[in-house]
């Protein structure tokens, strides 16, 4: 239990936080990641975290690990009325103008009275305005318990993620806050009825426009945007073509740092090339010429591995690759033609 003891909480040791950033990989093999900050509130708490209040209340940083969900480190907060808060800056490194990035803020509470009303905020920094925001009523059940904002689409790289207990006017009550996670992710998902519509959109781009989610109604082709475009149905031609274009070439297992969307490249030797994308589920899916995008093999099952679906004519796999895709269906990032 803490003790409170003229309105202030009985100091304990000060200590630091810590916050990565990592990847999410889904699938053994072929990962696909979006982009995590994950601060587990070990490396340089003060300096990372700010307390406010407005009212009476407070809040004070621990390091006994007494009171931590993980480690050592939490954050204490506690309110009469108005709020106390503890909040952070967080940069969303796959954010840059125009991208769309599914994002969602993760934090862990555990509420000291029955009916701890909560805010969990991301904030404009410029304006002081919500971006996204939710509002629990916490039971106190002795626990950590998850809190989640509902996914938003940030239009900045900076935002500010803010917990702040409200107080009730006439009690003091107060939570423990530890663990904060941000997901983002650009990955499109497989919405077939974008790419399918009988019409402009499905004759008119084709598996490399699909592949980098970018519709150009110009049935795209490797390197024509940079007029490096392939010259020879070949490995090494294909792949040059698609680098000038800017995509980058990875490997099955890699993971973007910045959340781009991973493409496959198979060839049918001297005949045809062909690009498959993977989705936010981590399963593969295309868009073959003219016709309509599927999320099945040449056999009629759903793609978990481009190296060892059917792909009929296309025998050779020629590689991974990155392309800065968007969130957005048809909405890609990357310089195609």
């Amino acid at each position: 239990m803490k003790i409170i003891q003229n309105g202030l909480n009985r100091l304990r040791v000060l200590a630091s936080l810590g916050a990565t950033v990592a990847t999410l990989g889904f699938g053994a093999t072929q990962a696909r990641a979006a982009w995590v900050l994950q601060d587990n509130f070990e490396t340089n708490l003060t300096s990372t975290w700010q307390l406010g209040h407005a009212g009476v209340g407070g809040g004070v940083y621990e390091t006994s690990g007494d009171y931590s969900r993980s480690l050592n480190n939490d954050v204490y907060i506690y309110s009469t009325t108005g709020f106390s808060s503890v909040g952070r800056t967080v940069i969303i490194a796959p954010y840059f103008a125009g991208r769309n990035v599914n994002t969602r803020a993760y934090i862990y509470l555990r509420p000291y009275q029955a009916n701890v009303k909560v805010n969990f905020e991301v904030i404009d920094p410029t304006t002081w305005t919500y971006i996204a925001l939710k509002t629990v009523t916490l039971v106190n059940n002795g626990s950590y318990q998850l809190v989640m904002t509902d996914v938003f689409v940030p239009h900045r790289s900076d935002v500010y993620v803010r917990v702040s207990v409200l107080g009730n006017g006439t009690t003091t009550t107060s939570v423990d806050v530890d663990d904060l996670t941000v997901v983002g992710d650009a990955t499109p998902s497989f919405q077939p009825t974008y790419w399918n519509d009988g019409s402009t959109i499905q004759y008119n781009n084709n598996c490399y426009n699909y592949s980098n989610n970018r519709r150009t109604d110009t049935f795209a082709q490797p390197g024509r945007a940079t007029g490096h475009q392939y010259t020879q149905i070949s490995i090494a031609a294909v792949s040059s073509a698609a680098i000038s274009d800017g995509l980058v070439p990875t490997t099955a297992s890699a993971v973007s740092p910045n959340g781009q969307t991973k493409i496959a490249l198979v060839i049918a030797p001297g005949y045809d090339y062909h690009w498959y994308r993977q989705d936010s589920n981590g399963m593969w899916t295309h868009k073959p010429g003219s016709t309509a995008a599927t999320n099945v093999d040449n056999s009629g099952n759903v793609i978990y591995n481009p190296e060892t679906a059917n792909r009929g004519v296309y025998t050779q796999f020629a590689g991974y690759f990155f392309t800065p895709s968007d969130a957005v269906q048809g909405q890609g990032h990357a310089n195609i033609n």
